[in-house]
C-alpha cells in the first residue's frame, strides 16, 4: 500500500521531521498536485471527508475551513448552520456556528453575483487576524450551503488564482457530497422497504395487536427519523366535520407538537383528501397546506397516510417532524404506504377477532343459559316422571283386568315416548356445547343386539314385516360406551320400523381383526321401506331434517333422530353411511374400531362369581317422599335392608353411626347438605370412602354428570329410574363391596 505523503496541518507553521521538511522544499506545483491527488483519494476512495478538508487547507494555505448547510434546504428563509469545520489552529470556539438573517441577506446575493471577495461579514471574533472567503456549495442544481475559508490577513492569496483553484476543489467536494446524499437516500429507501415487509410479517404473526402496533410505530419512528409517529382514528361527528382522536403516539421528549390541536384546526382541509386516498404531505413553509398553523408549536412537516377499514377511511398514520432535516423524499412515500395498508388489514383482522371473541362469549353465555334452563326443565319434568313411570311399572305386575293392563301399557308407552323426546333434546344440547362424553366399559355387542332385537321383534311382526337377524356370536367383548351403542341402534331400528310397512327388517353384526387386540365392527340395519330420494341423502343426518318434510304428518317426529345418531357415532370414533332407493328400501352401515377385552381365565371367573350376602344394608337419600316409596318398592324383591335419609346431613349422621352400610343411593338435589356435598365428605373420610355411592338425579346434562363424578360418585342413574337398570347397578356395586 502506498504510504500517505500528505503533509500534516502543523507543517505550515513548523517542520516536525525530515519527510515534512522535504515536502516544504518542493515547488508549489508539486505540493498542489500531491494534495489534489490525496484530496480526491480521501473523498472517493477512503470516504474520509475530514482528511479531504485538511488537503484544502494545505493547498490554499488557509487556517480554517467551514461548511455551512442551509436548514431547511433550498429556501431563502432557512438558516445557514455550520455542519463541519477543520483548522490548522485552535480557537474553534471563536467561529460562528450559525449565520443570522441579516448576514445572509448581504452574503448570498453577492455570492450569487460572483462579486464577493474577502469579507468580514461573520466570524467577527477573529477579524483582527483573519478574513473570510466564501464559495457557494451547489448540489443537484440547488443551494446546499456555503464553504468558508479563513486566511491570515498578512498572507492572503491573490483572488484570481484562489478563485480558480477553489472552484475546482469545491466542485469536486460538491460531487462527493451529492454521491453521499444519494447513497444515504438509497440506504434509507432500503430500510423503508425492509420495514414495510417486516411490518406486514409482524402484523400477521403477532397475536397481541396492541403490542405489534407499538413495536411498529417505534421502528417507523427510528427508520423515518421523524420526531413523532402517531395513529389517529376518524369519528363522524354531529358537527360539520369529523373528529380525529389519537389512539397511539410515540414521540421524542423534544417534540412538543400538539397533534390533537393540529388536526382539529385543519380537519376541514385534510379530511376529504385522505378520504380520496391521497397521502397528505404538509409543510410548514407552505401556507396553502394548513389553516392557522402558527399557534401549534413543534411542527415543521407532516406526512399522513390514510388508513382504510375496507373502503371506509378509518384513520390516519401520521409522521410529524419538528426539525428541517431528514425529511422523507418523494421516492420514500410510496414505499411507506404499504405500512398503512398493513395496519388497515390488521385492524380488520383484529376487529374480526374481537367480534368473533365477543360472539363466542355471547354464544357461550347463551349456551350456559340454555344449559341451565334445560337442566332445570329436565329436573322438573323427570321428578314427576320418575313416579309416573316407576309406579306404572309396578302396577303392571299387579293383578289387573285386561282393560287395566291395556291402560297401564298406554301409560308406559306414552311415558317412554315423552322420555325419549326429553332425552333427544338434552343429548342435542350436550352435543352442541361439546359436553357429551363417552363412558368406556366392557361391552358384549352380541348381547346388546340380542336385547334390542327382543324389544323390536314383536313390534316388527305386529306390522306384518319379516324380522331377520344375522349376528356373529363369536365376536369378542370390546371396550366402548354400551349405552351409546344401544342408543344408536335403537334409533336406526325405530326408523326402520317407522318407515317400513311391508317386506323385511334385517339386523346384521360382523367383524374382522385389524391387529392384535383391535377389531373392526360392522353393523347394518336394512329395511324394505319407503327409501330416500338421492338429493336428500345428505340432509337426513342434519338436525331437524327428514328425508321429506311433507311426510311429517304421516310419520311423526321432530327430525332429531338420525342427526343425533350421526353425532353420537362420531363421538365413538365411528362412521355412518346409508344406501337407499325410493320404494326399494334403505341400508344404514355402521363401522367402529374397538379394542377387545382380554378373556378371563376360569380361576378369575370363579373369583368374581361370588354369592351376594343376604344381610345387605342400603342407605337411600331422597327428599321426595314419593320417590323414596318408589325406590324402596323397586328394591324390595332383593329382600335387603333399606335405611332412609331426607338430606345430606342425615346421610352423614347415619353413616357415622353405622359405617357397615354396603351402598348409598344418593339424590343430588337435597336440602341442608346437598347430595354432592355429602358425597365429597364421605369420600374424604378414610372410614367411609370405601362405600359405593350411586347418584340418582333428574339433572342429566353432561355438566351435571361431570359434577357427580367429580364429587366422587361411583355410578349414575338418571330419573325416571328404570327398575332393571337400578337392580343391575345395585347388584354390581354390592357384589364389588362383598368381594373386597
Amino acid at each position: 500500500m502506498k504510504k500517505n505523503t500528505t503533509p500534516s496541518l502543523d507543517d505550515q507553521s513548523k517542520p516536525t521531521n525530515q519527510a515534512h521538511v522535504g515536502m516544504r522544499n518542493r515547488s508549489d506545483t508539486s505540493v498542489i498536485k500531491q494534495c489534489l491527488y490525496d484530496f480526491t483519494k480521501n473523498l472517493f476512495q477512503d470516504n474520509h471527508l475530514d482528511a479531504a478538508l485538511k488537503c484544502i487547507l494545505l493547498i490554499t494555505k488557509a487556517h480554517y475551513i467551514q461548511i455551512f448547510h442551509r436548514i431547511p434546504p433550498h429556501t431563502e428563509k432557512g438558516s445557514l448552520v455550520s455542519v463541519m469545520v477543520q483548522s490548522t489552529k485552535g480557537e474553534l470556539n471563536l467561529l460562528d456556528q450559525q449565520l443570522t438573517g441579516g448576514t445572509q441577506a448581504i452574503l448570498l446575493p453577492k455570492l450569487d453575483s460572483g462579486k464577493l471577495s474577502y469579507h468580514d461579514l461573520f466570524n467577527k471574533a477573529l477579524t483582527d487576524r483573519y478574513c473570510n472567503y466564501s464559495i457557494p456549495l451547489i448540489i443537484d442544481n440547488q443551494r446546499f450551503g456555503i464553504v468558508n475559508l479563513l486566511f491570515p490577513r498578512s498572507k492572503k492569496p491573490q483572488i484570481r488564482s484562489l478563485k480558480l483553484l477553489l472552484s475546482t476543489l469545491i466542485g469536486v467536494l460538491a460531487q462527493y457530497l451529492a454521491q453521499m446524499k444519494q447513497q444515504i437516500e438509497r440506504e434509507k429507501q432500503d430500510r423503508i422497504l425492509k420495514l414495510a415487509a417486516w411490518v406486514s410479517q409482524t402484523l400477521l404473526s403477532e397475536d397481541d395487536y396492541e403490542k405489534a402496533i407499538t413495536t411498529i410505530l417505534d421502528r417507523l419512528k427510528s427508520t423515518s427519523e421523524y420526531a413523532c409517529v402517531t395513529i389517529l382514528t376518524r369519528h363522524e361527528s354531529s358537527h360539520q366535520h369529523p373528529v380525529y382522536h389519537t389512539t397511539h403516539l410515540l414521540a421524542e421528549e423534544s417534540s412538543h407538537c400538539d397533534v390533537t390541536a393540529l388536526w382539529k384546526r385543519n380537519v376541514s382541509l385534510w379530511d376529504q383528501k385522505l378520504k380520496d386516498g391521497t397521502v397528505l404531505v404538509v409543510e410548514a413553509k407552505n401556507p396553502n397546506d394548513y389553516h392557522d398553523l402558527d399557534p401549534v408549536p413543534g411542527f415543521v412537516q407532516s406526512v399522513n397516510f390514510p388508513v382504510f377499514f375496507g373502503k371506509k377511511l378509518w384513520g390516519v398514520l401520521s409522521l410529524i417532524s419538528n426539525t428541517y432535516g431528514h425529511h422523507l423524499k418523494s421516492q420514500h412515500i410510496p414505499a411507506l404506504a404499504p405500512i398503512a395498508d398493513s395496519i388497515g388489514n390488521a385492524i380488520i383482522r383484529n376487529n374480526t377477532q374481537v367480534n368473533l371473541i365477543q360472539a363466542k362469549e355471547a354464544a357461550e353465555k347463551a349456551n350456559r343459559s340454555k344449559s341451565a334452563f334445560l337442566a332445570n326443565m329436565s329436573h322438573e319434568i323427570r321428578t314427576p316422571m320418575n313416579a309416573i313411570m316407576g309406579f306404572a311399572q309396578m302396577l303392571k305386575h299387579t293383578s289387573q283386568t285386561e282393560e287395566q293392563r291395556d291402560y297401564t301399557s298406554v301409560i308406559l308407552d306414552s311415558g317412554h315416548k315423552l322420555l325419549s323426546i326429553i332425552n333427544d333434546v338434552l343429548n342435542l344440547a350436550n352435543l352442541e356445547i361439546g359436553k357429551t362424553k363417552t363412558s368406556t366399559n366392557q361391552c358384549s355387542l352380541s348381547q346388546v343386539l340380542d336385547k334390542l332385537w327382543l324389544q323390536f321383534k314383536p313390534i316388527i311382526i305386529a306390522k306384518g314385516i319379516t324380522p331377520i337377524i344375522n349376528i356373529r356370536t363369536d365376536i369378542p367383548t370390546v371396550y366402548t360406551d354400551s349405552d351409546k351403542i344401544e342408543r344408536i341402534l335403537n334409533s336406526l331400528l325405530s326408523n326402520a320400523v317407522k318407515f317400513t310397512d311391508a317386506g323385511f327388517i334385517e339386523l346384521r353384526l360382523n367383524y374382522h381383526n385389524l391387529r392384535k387386540g383391535v377389531i373392526e365392527v360392522v353393523i347394518d340395519v336394512i329395511d324394505s321401506g319407503i327409501g330416500i330420494n338421492p338429493d336428500k341423502i345428505e340432509a337426513i343426518f342434519d338436525i331437524f331434517e327428514q328425508a321429506d318434510n311433507t311426510i311429517t304428518r304421516r310419520y311423526s317426529g321432530m327430525g332429531l333422530g338420525l342427526g343425533l345418531t350421526a353425532r353420537i357415532v362420531k363421538t365413538l370414533g365411528g362412521e355412518i353411511t346409508v344406501n337407499s332407493e325410493v320404494a326399494i328400501g334403505s341400508a344404514f352401515h355402521l363401522r367402529f374400531t374397538f379394542a377387545t377385552v382380554k378373556t378371563m381365565s376360569d380361576a378369575e371367573l370363579t373369583a368374581t362369581a361370588r354369592k351376594s350376602r343376604s344381610d345387605i344394608k342400603i342407605l337411600l337419600a331422597e327428599d321426595n317422599s314419593i320417590n323414596r316409596m318408589l325406590i324402596v318398592k323397586l328394591i324390595e324383591p332383593l329382600q335387603w335392608t333399606v335405611l332412609q335419609a331426607v338430606n345430606g346431613a342425615e346421610v352423614l349422621e347415619i353413616l357415622n353411626l353405622d359405617p357397615s352400610i354396603d351402598l348409598v343411593l344418593m339424590d343430588v338435589h337435597m336440602p341442608v347438605i346437598s347430595g354432592l356435598e355429602a358425597t365429597s365428605r364421605i369420600k374424604a373420610d378414610n372410614k367411609l370412602k370405601h362405600i359405593p355411592i350411586i347418584a340418582l338425579t333428574a339433572s342429566v346434562l353432561q355438566n351435571d354428570i361431570d359434577q357427580c363424578y367429580a364429587a366422587g360418585v361411583d355410578d349414575f342413574i338418571e330419573k325416571p329410574v328404570k327398575s332393571d337398570r337400578l337392580l343391575e347397578s345395585v347388584r354390581k356395586w354390592v357384589s364389588s363391596t362383598s368381594n373386597n
